[in-house]
């Protein structure tokens, strides 16, 4: 097919400008996908806006729009989709009122970090309902019945009004008066950062709730030091203190301990401050007060002491375990230990009783008579061992041990005729 020369040069004329038509047509379609997806994070209700305004300390910003009608309709497709408009509308609570219907909206589910949610197909972030409500309420607010729309109204988190536009205006002059706001209230909070910072304050009251201070603590130093305005700085201080204040209820246990000389009982508290408060000013201040304490030598006595009941008492429940697994002669050796060495304390007493008990239960009598038969025939053997090494003292201590641990053996019989020989 031949191409005459005047067709050629059109030719060439179109496929020179094809890459241009290609990004052009390529930035529309960008244009059309940002439109579609970015949006005004709208506060769900009136009521609402104020108290997220007055938290972060930011300003409110209130559309009115009349569906259908020119103006209105180039507002929402000129301003509330243009990235610089949304960008200083993050650092606001921002609301739309809208008569719109779901009918006439379609509205859509969508998924959030909650779940799914039903919302506006027009607005997004807010379902026709709220954005009904906010309306009715708007207009009782800040009109006695007529309105011009779309209608603009920028205010701080009292209600006053920093300015307003009562017709449709480039999305300049609406984030010329947003930034007028948002330099008098001097918050720059973004909405997500806000709900994040929410969040980990209501976390923090949780671990509150259940005594979990150490997370408590930490998630609200985490919020300070993201700058928070407003209620939510407040907040957090005030949850760190009530953290400290139940720190200051077991010091103040602890000073009324130290003036009667219970100086064990204060010792105790303030190590259940340091492990219940763990990570926290609580913790510090529980450390510091348990230095000076333990400096004192009476405490050193108490706190050694504190220390044998202590090993003691997990002897002690070791075999009353052993003996509830029916492992009798565990429990038996174990008893015989705390009689052995902590007979000077309750845990001893009692563990000479338990030892009589397994020698007369017909479930453990056997058993345990052969165990302590074995264990004292071994004790003699100790002390002949030491008559024949000339260690007398330690030959008498040994027999009087084996009286004392096993009266009723065989061994114990020997042992007081050698002791009758010797002393």
């Amino acid at each position: 097919m031949r191409i005459t020369q005047s067709l050629r040069g059109v030719l060439l004329l179109v496929l020179s400008l094809f890459p241009v038509l290609a990004v052009v047509t390529g930035a529309e379609a960008q244009r059309r996908r940002s439109r579609r997806g970015g949006t005004v994070d709208w506060c769900t209700s009136f009521d609402g806006a104020w108290v997220e305004a007055k938290e972060r300390g930011c300003p409110v910003v209130l559309f009115f729009i009349q569906d259908g009608e020119n103006e209105n309709e180039r507002m929402v497709s000129e301003t509330f989709r243009d990235r610089s408009f949304q960008e200083v509308a993050d650092l606001c609570v921002c609301l739309i009122a809208s008569r719109g219907t779901a009918e006439e909206h379609r509205e859509e589910t969508v998924k959030t970090e909650e779940g799914e949610r039903v919302v506006c197909k027009k607005y997004g972030t807010v379902t026709c309902l709220e954005h009904q409500e906010i309306d009715k309420e708007g207009l009782l607010a800040f009109f006695d019945g007529y309105i011009d729309t779309p209608h603009t109204i920028v205010m701080l988190p009292d209600r006053s009004i920093v300015g307003r536009y009562d017709d449709h205006v480039p999305p300049s002059d609406v984030i010329v008066l947003v930034k007028k706001a948002l330099d008098e209230t001097g918050a720059h909070l973004s909405r997500s950062e806000y709900l994040g910072l929410k969040g980990d304050i209501e976390e923090a009251e949780k671990f509150i709730k259940s005594r979990s201070y150490r997370e408590a603590w930490k998630a609200l130093e985490g919020v300070i030091k993201k700058r928070p305005t407003g209620l939510l700085l407040e907040k957090s201080t005030g949850l760190l203190d009530a953290i400290r204040k139940e720190g200051d209820e077991s010091f103040a246990d602890t000073e009324v301990k130290i003036k009667l000389e219970k100086y064990g009982e204060a010792v105790v508290i303030l190590r259940k401050a340091i492990e219940v408060f763990d990570g926290t000013d609580v913790e510090k201040e529980a450390r510091k007060r348990l230095a000076v304490l333990e400096k004192d030598p009476e405490v050193k006595r108490i706190l050694k002491e504190l220390e044998v009941e202590d090993k003691a008492a997990k002897l002690l429940e070791a075999a009353e375990k052993a003996v509830a697994s029916r492992k009798y002669v565990a429990g038996a050796d174990i008893y015989i230990q705390l009689v052995e060495y902590y007979r000077e304390i309750p845990a001893g007493t009692t563990a000479r009783t338990e030892l009589k008990n397994l020698v007369t239960d017909a479930r453990s009598a056997t058993a345990v008579k052969k165990f302590l038969e074995g264990e004292a025939t071994k004790r003699l053997s100790r002390a002949d061992s030491y008559l024949g090494n000339g260690l007398q003292d330690s030959a008498i201590k040994e027999l009087h041990k084996i009286l004392d641990l096993f009266p009723d053996t065989e061994a114990a019989g020997v042992a007081k005729e050698k002791l009758g020989q010797i002393e």
